[in-house]
């Protein structure tokens, strides 16, 4: 025949879960962080993104009293765990402020509350960043490298890395590639485009704003700066300098003749075009790169001070 079975359900019945009392009103549960709204660094104030990279905490209880008052009810401190203890309708009188916060802190129970303060003390730090003056204060912008000229003045040159750091980062990233529509122009600006985006694409170091908690050698933070890989940039060079040569070449053929018989290029002959065009390209890039030394933004990088101040 066929066989039964039988379940009891007695054990699926779920009890009601107990009702939990509502915290005191104005008292959120959960960790909440407070930031000074001013923290200064010698005559300096941070900015907030600066004041976030403290975060070495410790118990600030030695800094509290042993008793605090919030929403109706009195926080005792327990010196063990570092917690602030309460009990809704339990207040100590003086003489059983020694041994009445024992119940609390020994035996918890429902509806019982706790909170713990952490901060972060006064402590030495190490920025390194442009300084300048902002909304009225001596403040940090982050560090961008910008283009300088050979005949930029040093207060105009500080001005634009100033200007840079105040900006937002998006913005300069908008504003590396050219802009251009239509005829000639449009088709040498698609090209430059195109390598400014390949080139933007890489993993560089784009600003230095670096703040630590502690006193550090200033060469630190740009040892973490990241470089253009050079396997990215030397075929870039390569391929402008052919282009180079490609366009002093076609410009020197018609004059081929005349180029041949000067008395320096008539020992090679026929190549004395092809020599010309290869001198001539050479020396336009050791022009290029003299000018390069002192107007690219990662010489100015290499350039620009460091700053710490305890």
């Amino acid at each position: 025949g066929g066989g039964g079975s039988t379940v009891h359900h007695d054990f699926l019945k779920q009890k009601p879960a107990p009702e939990n009392p509502r915290p005191p009103s104005g008292l959120v549960l959960g960790t909440l962080t407070q930031v000074c709204e001013r923290v200064e660094l010698g005559a300096f104030v941070l900015t907030e993104d600066m004041v976030n990279s403290f975060h070495r905490f410790e118990e600030a209880m030695p800094r509290l009293p042993s008793q605090l008052s919030c929403a109706g009810l009195t926080f005792y401190a327990n010196r063990r765990d570092g917690y602030y203890y309460a009990r809704p309708g339990f207040a100590a009188t003086e003489a059983e402020l020694e041994t009445a916060p024992e119940r609390i802190f020994s035996a918890h129970q429902v509806g019982d509350l706790r909170v713990r303060f952490m901060c972060v003390p006064e402590t030495n730090a190490t920025v390194v960043a442009v300084q300048c003056h902002k909304n009225d204060c001596e403040t940090f912008v982050p560090y961008r490298p910008v283009a300088r000229g050979l005949c930029a003045a040093e207060a105009e040159a500080r001005q634009r890395v100033i200007e840079e750091g105040d900006r937002m980062i998006k913005v300069g990233r908008n504003e590396t590639a050219c802009c251009a529509s239509g005829g000639l122009a449009g088709c040498c600006c698609c090209a430059c485009n195109t390598i400014a985006c390949i080139c933007a694409s890489e993993v560089v170091t784009e600003e230095i704003c670096y703040v630590s908690d502690r006193l550090e050698p200033i060469e630190r933070p740009f040892h973490r700066a990241v470089l253009r890989s050079p396997w990215r940039v030397w075929p870039f060079r390569i391929f402008g300098l052919c282009l180079l040569f490609l366009g002093v070449r076609m410009l020197m053929g018609p004059f081929s003749a005349h180029i041949s018989g000067l008395p320096f290029l008539a020992a090679y002959g026929a190549s004395a075009v092809v020599v010309a065009a290869t001198v001539i390209t050479l020396a336009f890039a050791l022009l290029v790169a003299a000018a390069a030394a002192t107007a690219l933004p990662t010489a100015s990088e290499r350039r620009t001070p460091a700053w710490r101040r305890p």
